[in-house]
């Protein structure tokens, strides 16, 4: 058996969520592709879409399994001064032995608004 050191990239869904109130925690659920749970990958970023153009900022975290306790990244993407798109990359990849979950946090500006979260992965074997 041979090793292939082709890079496969996870076709991750786009995912709509509507932000919850400034300050408050909000778990999600699953990173998903084609409808199902990413079940292992390499994440290396996320991109948001504000979908109202309405400003502010939106923490985005992922954690290792759905009891959201162990955070495994974490960013703010700054919707603010007419930015609809925002994105993250990380220099070095994390490795997510396990389905990942993500949650959200707004800020007063986001609150209650729809954003669409895609996440960059990269398939592990």
């Amino acid at each position: 058996m041979s090793y292939s050191s082709k890079e496969i990239w996870v076709p991750c869904d786009s995912q709509t969520i509507t932000a919850g109130a400034a300050g408050v925690h909000q778990n999600e659920g699953a990173i998903l592709s084609n409808g199902g749970d990413v079940p292992r990958g390499l994440l290396f970023g996320v991109h948001g879409r504000d979908m109202t153009a309405a400003g502010g900022q939106l923490i985005v975290s992922v954690y290792t399994d759905d009891t959201y306790t162990s955070e495994i990244y974490s960013v703010t993407l700054d919707f603010t001064g007419g930015v609809t798109n925002a994105s993250d990359v990380m220099t070095a990849p994390v490795p997510m032995f396990e389905t990942p979950y993500f949650a959200t946090e707004a800020d007063a500006t986001s609150t209650l608004d729809p954003y669409s979260i895609t996440f960059y992965v990269k398939a592990i074997a």
